[in-house]
């Protein structure tokens, strides 16, 4: 949510704290946060907690893909890029 969400409301203080020099810096010091966080969140997992639930859990990943999967061929899942949606792509029929 951050950068896009700031991109799309305020702009300009969007390029003025994220200017475009900075490159991908921005992207790889996220990325090493998220790996750090998940090996942290590995080092304290309980495995005898997820077998005792492993249906539930289970349910509850296959219903998270099949929403999004769902969202996605709705078109309702579109991404916002500075702060446009894309232009809905159109059908192309074949011709027999």
């Amino acid at each position: 949510m951050g950068p896009s969400l700031l991109g799309f409301v305020a702009p300009d203080l969007y390029t003025r704290f994220l200017p475009p020099s900075l490159g991908a810096f921005p992207g790889v010091y996220a990325q090493l946060g998220v790996i750090r966080y998940l090996f942290l969140v590995g080092l304290d997992l309980d495995l005898g907690v997820l077998r005792e639930s492993g249906v539930l859990l289970v349910l509850c990943v296959v219903g998270a893909l099949v929403q999004g999967f769902l969202q996605a061929q709705a078109g309702d899942a579109a991404p916002v890029v500075n702060g446009q949606q894309p232009k809905a792509r159109t059908r192309v029929e074949k011709k027999s």
